[in-house]
Parts: structure tokens; C-alpha cells; sequence
């Protein structure tokens, strides 16, 4: 369950089965002005092929970042947030994930890129640990140069399929029965 506890919680558990996600104590770029994408912002639902469910909802903090809380259902003690922001790196554009602690500590960032499907699904894919150099968690230009120099393919990433998130489907709204209609009283005759 490491991928669900280290980066946006339920997207990161398919990790133990395919490999682990990079750890860097730099990211792949600083937040920039006006970097939001407003896509993301809102609640997402991601299901894993366990039935595990989770929400993550991203919410606007500034101009440059979010915050993003993830939920999973039926475990309330499980709530984790996160401070996000985008980079475009090689064409690619980039979640920077940084768990918010109550402890303060040297950061470490996670990362995954992302895109929209035609369903309008949000698709990450998580940086792996398993073809990346640990020194590159050191040295942001190198880490950057390496990730452009490796866009292209899987090798980046885990074996797996991408990570999917929908919107939650909404509510259906409760119709209540209809009240009989009051009856007139019945006019007086003369």
C-alpha cells in the first residue's frame, strides 16, 4: 500500500505490485504564476482492481498550487493531504507531489504526469523508481534533463496500466410524492 500512502494514497498502492515511485528531495520545477489547470480542481473517484476506493479532491490554494486531500472510503482515520502544483517538462506536463506532514521535515517529492482522456478521465502515471539513478533526487537540472531525454515509452514509469480518476457520478435527486392539491371550497349557491 505504499503508493496509496506516499502520493495522492490510493494512485500509489499499485506500486508494491510493480515497482516503487522515485523519491526526490527536489522537484521537477518551482510552481509557476497562474499554473493552476483548472481541469484538475474538483473531486475525482479512482477505483483499484482490489474495488479500493478513494476520493481526491484538488483545491486551488493559490494561483501556483493546490491543496489535495485524499479520502478512502470507509477509512477516515486514512485522510492524507498533499500540496500539488503543475511543470511542463519535455513537452509533458507533470504533477510536483509533496505530502503535507504535521512534522516538519526535508521535502520529498513525488511525481506523475497527467493528461485527459476523450471521457474526460484524468490519467496519471507515476514516476518509478526502477530506471532512474537515486542521485537524480539531488539535482534538480540533472533529474530535469533526464526525465526530457526519456519522455518518449514506458521508461519512466511502471509496467502498469495508467491510473484512471473519474468524477463522481452525482446523486440522484430524491423525489418526494406529490401532495394532493388542496381542494377549493365548493362555491355557495343563492
Amino acid at each position: 500500500m505504499k503508493r496509496m500512502a506516499i502520493a495522492l494514497g490510493a494512485l500509489l498502492a499499485l506500486a508494491v505490485m510493480t515497482g516503487c515511485p522515485f523519491e526526490s528531495s527536489v522537484p521537477l520545477g518551482a510552481p509557476s504564476a497562474g499554473g493552476l489547470d483548472a481541469r484538475l480542481a474538483g473531486k475525482w473517484v479512482m477505483k483499484n482492481d482490489a474495488g479500493e476506493e478513494a476520493s481526491i479532491v484538488f483545491v486551488p490554494f493559490d494561483a501556483n498550487e493546490y491543496y489535495v486531500q485524499l479520502d478512502e472510503k470507509g477509512k477516515p482515520e486514512k485522510t492524507e493531504r498533499y500540496r500539488v502544483y503543475t511543470v511542463a517538462v519535455g513537452g509533458e506536463k507533470f504533477l510536483n507531489i509533496n505530502k503535507l506532514e504535521e512534522k516538519p521535515g526535508p521535502a520529498a517529492y513525488y511525481f506523475a504526469s497527467y493528461a485527459f482522456t476523450k471521457e474526460g478521465e484524468l490519467q496519471l502515471r507515476f514516476v518509478d523508481d526502477k530506471n532512474l539513478p537515486k542521485d537524480l533526487g539531488k539535482d534538480q537540472k540533472a533529474l530535469v534533463k533526464f526525465v526530457t531525454d526519456h519522455i518518449a515509452g514506458d521508461f519512466l514509469y511502471d509496467t502498469s496500466k495508467p491510473d484512471l480518476m473519474v468524477r463522481p457520478t452525482p446523486e440522484p435527486a430524491k423525489v418526494l410524492p406529490a401532495k394532493p392539491a388542496a381542494q377549493a371550497p365548493a362555491a355557495k349557491t343563492k
